[in-house]
């Protein structure tokens, strides 16, 4: 069984990008959620498919999701969530700021 971890970053992360769609689209917002939740799962299963983001922190990998990235970090056994990022911010300072 795939495991992963969600960052009390990448908590606030998912719960920041929910509130934002959820002010003109409630339903979209949930299907949203549900949808990282899934690629969550998927890296876990397969954390060789994101590529490598090392600029922002040693043995870490970002995954798109629609205008969001997916910053993680594999390990065993299970893979870190690091960041749910949109991908028109500056990720590296992002990256590093609090949610």
């Amino acid at each position: 069984m795939a495991r992963y971890r969600v960052s009390a970053k990448a908590d606030r992360d998912v719960i920041n990008i929910w509130k934002h769609i959820a002010v003109d689209n409630e339903p979209a917002a949930d299907r949203f959620f549900d949808l990282l939740y899934e690629k969550f799962h998927a890296l876990a299963a397969t954390p060789g498919i994101g590529v490598s983001a090392n600029h922002m922190d040693r043995g870490t990998r970002k995954f798109p999701v629609g205008e969001y990235i997916i910053y993680y970090r594999p390990g065993r056994p299970r893979i870190l969530i690091l960041r749910v990022l949109h991908g028109r911010r500056q990720q590296k300072q992002a990256y590093h700021k609090q949610p």
